[in-house]
C-alpha cells in the first residue's frame, strides 16, 4: 500500500513540474510598433500591433508585450491584469506614453505584471490614484522616466496593497498625497531617483500611509506643507540607505517605522547611522545625483540581501566595494588612469607618424 501511495505521489509531482515547464515552453512574445500591420496575434513585427492595449489584451500570463521606439499616445489607460511583462525594446528615452493630460498611462492589477523601460508622461488630470502608474494589488515598475503627471493620491505612481518601484526616475509630478510616489498600506521603492515632485498636503517626494518601504533612494528638490521629502503616517514607512536633501517643507514628517543609514539634511537624531553632512552630487540643478568622489555617503550604508547581483540606477553593482553607498548610485570613479594612457599612446603615435613623413 505504501508503495502504491510513493508511486501516486511521484506521478503527481511529475505531471506538476511537467505542466511548469509546458508554459514556460509556451510563453510567447507579442510585438508593438507604430509601423506594423495589426494583425493579431501580433506576433512578429511585420504583423505587430499599433497599440500597447491590443497587444497586452492577445497576451497570456508569462508572456511578453515587446514595444519598439516611438510616442503612443492611448485612448485610455492602459490596463494590465495578467502576469506579463510590457517592456520596450530601447529603453525609456525611446518609448514613450503620453497620457495627453486627460486619463492615466498604466494600470497594473495582478500579481506580478511588469512595466519595463517607458518613459511615462502626462498622465492624470482628474485621476484619484496614480497619474502615470496605478499598482494595485501588486506588480513591479522599473528602469522607467516617470514625468510630468499628477493625481489626487500618487502623482507619478501609486501602489496600493503592494507593487514594487525600482530604478526609476521620478519627477516633476504633482498629487495631494505623493507628488512622486504613493504608498497605500504596502509598496517598496528602491534604487530610485525621486525629484522636484510637488504635493499640496503630504509627502512631496514619497507619501507612506500604513506602510511602505523606501530603500537605497535619491530625494531632492521635493516641496509639501507636511514631508516635503518623505511623508509618514499611521504605521509609516521604512527608510533605509537614503539621501534626502535639499527638500521643502521639512525632510521628514510623521514618524518612520525603520529610519537607519540615512543621510538628512539638519536632521537632528545623529542616531543608526543617520549622517547630515551634504551628500556632494555631481550636479543637483542638472538632474545628476551621482555621488562625487569626497560624498560622505560612500560605503557608509547597511547591505541588504536583495542588492545581491542588482544594478543601481547607472547600471552599475549595487554594491561596488564592501559596503553599500547611500541613495540611487554607487560612486564609480571614471577611468581616469586608462583615459590618461590610452591619450598618450594617440600622441606618441601621432607624433611618430609625423616623423616618418619628414
Amino acid at each position: 500500500m505504501r508503495k502504491n501511495t510513493k508511486f501516486t505521489i511521484n506521478i503527481f509531482i511529475t505531471l506538476i513540474l511537467t505542466f511548469i515547464v509546458s508554459q514556460n515552453l509556451f510563453a510567447v512574445t507579442n510585438y508593438v510598433s507604430k509601423t506594423g500591420a495589426h494583425v493579431s496575434p501580433f506576433n512578429s513585427w511585420s504583423n505587430a500591433a499599433t497599440n500597447i492595449q491590443d497587444a497586452v489584451d492577445a497576451a497570456s500570463s508569462g508572456d511578453t508585450v515587446l514595444v519598439n521606439d516611438g510616442t503612443y499616445y492611448p485612448d485610455d489607460e492602459i490596463s494590465v491584469t495578467k502576469d506579463i511583462t510590457v517592456k520596450s525594446v530601447n529603453g525609456a528615452e525611446k518609448t514613450i506614453v503620453d497620457g495627453n493630460n486627460s486619463h492615466r498611462c498604466f494600470y497594473l492589477n495582478s500579481s506580478n505584471p511588469v512595466i519595463d523601460g517607458f518613459t511615462i508622461v502626462n498622465g492624470g488630470d482628474s485621476t484619484e490614484f496614480g497619474g502615470g502608474v496605478f499598482c494595485e494589488n501588486g506588480g513591479t515598475v522599473q528602469n522607467c522616466i516617470i514625468s510630468g503627471n499628477s493625481a489626487t493620491e500618487g502623482g507619478g505612481v501609486n501602489c496600493t496593497l503592494g507593487g514594487t518601484v525600482q530604478n526609476c526616475i521620478i519627477k516633476e509630478n504633482s498629487a495631494y498625497y505623493g507628488g512622486g510616489v504613493r504608498c497605500f498600506y504596502g509598496g517598496i521603492v528602491q534604487n530610485c531617483t525621486i525629484s522636484d515632485n510637488t504635493s499640496s498636503y503630504h509627502g512631496g517626494g514619497i507619501s507612506c500611509y500604513n506602510s511602505g518601504i523606501v530603500w537605497n533612494c535619491t530625494i531632492s528638490g521635493n516641496s509639501a506643507p507636511y514631508g516635503g521629502g518623505v511623508d509618514c503616517d499611521y504605521g509609516g514607512g521604512t527608510i533605509q540607505n537614503s539621501i534626502l536633501w535639499n527638500n521643502t517643507g521639512s525632510e521628514i514628517s510623521g514618524t518612520p517605522l525603520v529610519n537607519i543609514y540615512n543621510c538628512i539634511e539638519n536632521w537632528t537624531n545623529i542616531v543608526n547611522g543617520i549622517i547630515t553632512n551634504n551628500p556632494q552630487f555631481v550636479d543637483a540643478l542638472s538632474g545628476d545625483y551621482r555621488l562625487k568622489t569626497n560624498s560622505p555617503c560612500i560605503n557608509v550604508g547597511t547591505n541588504m540581501a536583495w542588492m545581491v547581483g542588482e544594478k543601481d540606477l547607472y547600471g552599475n553593482p549595487r554594491i561596488t566595494d564592501v559596503i553599500v553607498d547611500m541613495g540611487s548610485y554607487e560612486f564609480a570613479p571614471e577611468p581616469v588612469g586608462i583615459i590618461i594612457l590610452l591619450a598618450g599612446g594617440f600622441v606618441f603615435a601621432r607624433n611618430r607618424f609625423r616623423k616618418s613623413m619628414g
